[in-house]
């Protein structure tokens, strides 16, 4: 899971993704990708930042794969202009409040994902305010 949906998991955001939000490799042919079940919108990356941040956590005693926090809060600069700016305000203000943040991995993940200046920019402002 990806960008809302991680949102939502980690409490970064109230509203439960009505599509769910995933990150696939660019190389994965979309053909075997069959999602009848449940709607979901798909960020492709590539193969070489795929595992960025990438864990896995308990979603109702299903084990599932999720970016990390500070991967998802890359990714919400990232994909900015695909977010509503009340989506990325909270999701920004909640991190900045959490407790279980790592400004280290925030600044890494940053740097790998080009989105360095921007998000540390907002970062300093809200952490130093």
């Amino acid at each position: 899971m990806s960008v809302e949906s991680a949102l939502f998991h980690y409490g970064y955001s109230d509203f439960a993704p009505r599509v769910w939000t995933l990150s696939v490799p660019r190389s994965l042919s979309p053909a075997k990708l069959k999602f009848d079940v449940v709607p979901v919108k798909l960020f492709y990356v590539m193969q070489d930042i795929f595992a960025l941040g990438k864990t896995s956590d308990d979603f109702d005693g299903t084990e599932l794969s999720v970016y990390d926090r500070e991967r998802t809060i890359c990714d919400c600069f990232k994909y900015r202009s695909k977010l509503d700016s009340e989506t990325f305000n909270k999701a920004v203000n909640a991190y900045v409040a959490d407790d279980q943040k790592n400004l280290s991995n925030l600044s890494q993940y940053a740097k790998t994902l080009q989105v360095y200046n921007r998000v540390m920019s907002l970062m300093e402002v809200m952490l130093n305010g």
